[in-house]
């Protein structure tokens, strides 16, 4: 885990320096037409809201989205061995300084990702991480997860209203409405499928 992330954060610095084209590139990467019900393969996935120019951190994969959340999991890998209490014979190992720094670089390149869905993820890690560190400072350890699972639930729900309303608040760039009303067809027709089949693991996923 700790190799991939180094090689995935070094491709993503190294794409914010030169250009993410030149670097995938230079690593064998090329462009791919699949056709018509098939998502293409490009070297760079432009950010279309307020940053011309710049491409949307992958690293390794070929999607900012599959990217984002391979970078969330880690993440929440990266902070639960800050503030875990296990010692290594290795130095670096045992460096806060090293996870910190780790921590604040994925943190980055779940940013230049520019994925609504790392956003919300980086506010649920940031909401469960001081969850966690106020259910020991205040002794309410017994109450964690529970609170915890309260981002989660909160994002559920959100995900079964239509998100028209909020195209009216939000840059257009970012809201992405014919992307995220296509997100949310796509979760009702999966909700019909189960409720018209009351079967354990049935709809899409």
């Amino acid at each position: 885990i700790l190799f991939g992330l180094l090689a995935n954060l070094g491709i993503v610095l190294l794409s914010l320096i030169i250009g993410q084209p030149t670097v995938l590139g230079f690593l064998g990467f090329q462009e791919i037409s699949a056709g018509e019900n098939v998502s293409n393969i490009s070297l760079c996935n432009p950010i279309d809201f307020g940053l011309e120019g710049y491409c949307r951190a992958r690293g390794f994969f070929n999607s900012p989205n599959h990217f984002t959340a391979y970078s969330l999991l880690v993440l929440s890998l990266l902070i639960l061995q800050l503030f875990s209490k296990q010692t290594s014979r290795y130095k670096l190992y045992n460096s806060k300084f090293f996870w910190r720094s780790l921590i604040i670089l994925s943190i980055i390149s779940i940013l230049a990702a520019a994925s609504r869905f790392g956003y919300l993820g980086l506010i649920s890690i940031f909401i469960i991480t001081t969850i966690y560190i106020a259910s020991f400072k205040f002794k309410l350890k017994k109450f964690y997860y529970l609170i915890a699972t309260l981002p989660f639930l909160a994002v559920f729900i959100i995900s079964l209203f239509d998100p028209a309303p909020l195209f009216e608040f939000l840059p257009a760039g970012l809201a992405k409405p014919s992307s995220s009303s296509l997100h949310y067809r796509h979760t009702q027709a999966s909700l019909d499928l189960i409720r018209e089949n009351n079967i354990i693991f049935t709809g899409f996923g």
